[in-house]
């Protein structure tokens, strides 16, 4: 696949190249310039001479006592008239040459100041490219032969070794249900993960927004970075490995529990208040209606994000709209749905009403700090070490920073080539305008030249 390496290389000889050949090209406009200078004074001494010719055969002729001497004067005044013309046609021919030889090498010279600047801009990114690429060597180095080769395996023997003793000291502390709406610790999770859902959503939205504002080079960019982003984390996870792994082992030494006298982490008072049967109905009719509080909270954030696509999509459609005249007509749909949801989870608040609030408040801080920061370690654990142990496996990150790096390649390239059609539209516009004041300049100079002469444009 193509790398940021080989493009910018492949540049600095393409720049290299074009910029040499308009420097000669510069350098051989400057030199037939300074021929036609010196053939425009040469032009316009001849057009002196030509006219002190006229003036004295004019003088001679007004000189001669009879008309009848004046034949040989007259033929010579013609021939003075005639080469007066030839030389004011020179003169006009070198005027317009050196104007319009002036208008070529100003374009010349423009292009070669592009050319100096696109090539030291082109040395400045393989530069920074090649050190970024030595860089990457070194991190795909390490985790496919080097020393960070068997994080895969050895998060996935962690996870063989102590998850499943973690797990039952930390989550045997909590209060279970066989329903899945009324049991704790779902719950718990449940509304992390929601919140994760949402920060997921919000970044999609925000994907899709810009997206829809940048170009294709933009695109490709932020993507190779996502790409270079995982590889890096992947690299930086081996303290977090030997963290966590500490962190599932001290969890697993926990001492079993042996209800009713001895428990992993709580002590027999904190769990009779965790666990308290005499609050366990209760309880868990509360928390089912926090499920539904929950759940519409879910199903809200799901219609505010497709709302949010809609809505972006409709504002760059119609720019003059205001979001009021947008909802009443291009989304009425998606504001109907998202008003639905919102209706449904007032409904929903409605019914946890203040006394089912207090006893899951009550219920929620009956849990123990120490309880708490034991859950959340052994989640962050799980998360990371799983995710370690793959998928997506390092081959497979490798592979998608290869094929981002190749969709980069391929957008800079095609941006690169669309920027200097540009600039050469703007050379050839300005080369244009100078050719057209040359013409312009010299118009009635020549125009009456060559009106008074026979010779030949």
């Amino acid at each position: 696949m193509a790398t940021r390496t080989q493009y910018w290389n492949d540049e600095v000889t393409r720049l290299g190249t074009a910029l040499g050949t308009e420097q000669v090209a510069v350098a051989t406009l400057r030199g037939t310039l300074a021929a036609a200078q010196t053939a425009q004074r040469a032009a316009a001494d001849a057009l002196r001479s030509e006219g002190e010719a006229l003036a004295a055969a004019r003088k001679a002729l007004a000189a001669i006592p009879m008309p009848a001497d004046g034949d040989p004067l007259l033929v010579r005044m013609e021939e003075a008239l005639a080469s007066l013309a030839e030389a004011r046609v020179s003169q006009a021919k070198a005027e317009f040459a050196v104007h319009s030889l002036r208008a070529d090498l100003a374009a010349g010279q423009q292009r070669t100041g592009a050319l100096g600047g696109d090539l030291a801009e082109a040395r400045r990114a393989l530069r920074q490219a090649t050190q970024e690429s030595a860089a990457h060597t070194v991190i795909s180095d390490a985790l496919t032969t080097g020393g960070l080769a068997t994080l895969a395996t050895d998060a996935a023997a962690v996870l063989a070794a102590d998850a499943a003793d973690a797990r039952d000291r930390v989550e045997g502390e909590f209060p279970s249900s066989v329903t899945a709406a009324e049991d704790f610790l779902k719950r718990v999770r449940a509304r992390r993960a929601i919140v994760e859902a949402s920060a997921t959503a919000a970044d999609e939205v925000e994907s899709a927004a810009f997206n829809a504002s940048h170009d294709d080079l933009a695109q490709a960019q932020r993507s190779y970075d996502a790409a270079l982003q995982a590889v890096i984390a992947r690299f930086q996870a081996a303290p977090a490995l030997v963290a966590d792994a500490a962190t599932l082992r001290r969890l697993a030494a926990l001492p079993v529990a042996v209800p009713p006298t001895a428990f992993s982490i709580l002590t027999p008072w904190q769990h009779e208040r965790v666990h308290d049967a005499t609050r366990k109905a209760a309880r868990e009719t509360a928390l089912a209606r926090l499920t539904d509080v929950d759940d519409g909270q879910v199903a809200l954030r799901a219609a505010q994000a497709s709302y949010d696509q809609a809505l972006h999509a409709a504002m760059q459609a119609q720019p003059d709209a205001t979001q009021a005249e947008l909802d009443a007509a291009t989304l009425g749909a998606q504001r109907a749905a998202l008003d639905g949801k919102m209706a449904d989870l007032e409904t929903a608040r409605a019914a946890l009403d203040g006394g089912a609030r207090t006893t899951l408040q009550a219920w929620f801080a009956a849990v123990p700090d120490a309880l708490w920061e034991a859950l959340d370690s052994l989640d962050s654990a799980l998360a990371r070490l799983t995710w370690l142990a793959g998928p997506p496996t390092v081959a497979t990150l490798l592979a998608s920073l290869d094929s981002a790096e190749a969709s980069l390649v391929s957008a800079l390239s095609a941006a690169r080539l669309v920027q200097r059609k540009t600039n050469a539209a703007a050379v050839a516009a300005a080369r244009a305008g100078a050719a057209d004041l040359a013409e312009s300049e010299t118009q009635r100079q020549r125009a009456s030249a060559f009106a008074r002469s026979a010779s030949p444009f």
